[in-house]
Order: structure tokens, then sequence, then C-alpha cells
């Protein structure tokens, strides 16, 4: 009888650091999101930026050399982030995620 009490204790304790893990996960999506969009808008100031400064004097040449630079990598980080989200799409998809169950 008590192996049996000692064998739910554990399965209950399994359960619950699977809760902790799975809480875990969650409060790292939300901090990976919201720093997302923290960089997406940063990112977006800077290439307004170096739109502004590629008409004014003095810093147009310096502009116009960074400018296809910051492009570029807006244009690579926007190919790995998409990449991420199909494979974070795909994981929800095998795990039979149902966002509105």
């Amino acid at each position: 009888m008590i192996n049996i009490m000692y064998l739910v204790l554990t399965a209950l304790l399994a359960l619950n650091v699977s809760a902790e893990i799975l809480n875990a996960f969650k409060t790292v999506d939300h901090s990976l999101t919201t720093t997302n969009k923290t960089i997406n808008n940063s990112t977006a100031t800077i290439i307004k930026s170096l739109e502004e400064k590629m008409s004014e004097g003095p810093t147009a040449v310096k502009a116009r050399l960074w400018y296809p630079e910051a492009q570029k990598m807006q244009q690579l980080s926007s190919q790995v982030y998409n990449y991420i989200e199909s494979l974070r799409s795909k994981i929800r998809v095998e795990a039979g995620y149902k966002p509105n169950a």
C-alpha cells in the first residue's frame, strides 16, 4: 500500500514539474515576442533615420554607404525570423496546439 502511495506522489510531483516547465516556456515566449517588437521598432527608426540623412549634405555620403547594408541586414533578419516562425508553426501543428480549444 505504501508503495502505491509513493508511486502516486512521484506522479503528482512529475505533473507539477511539467506545469512549471510549461510556464517557463510561456514566459520565455512572451519575452521573446516583446523583444522582437522592440527591435522591429528600433530597426524601422534606424532605416528612417538613414533615409533622412541621405538627403542632408554633410551626412549624405556616409548614409548612402550604410543604407544598403542596413537594408541587407533587415532582409536577412526577416528571413531568419520567418524561418523560426515556420518552425514554431510546425511544432504547434505536431503538438496538436489549438488556441481556441
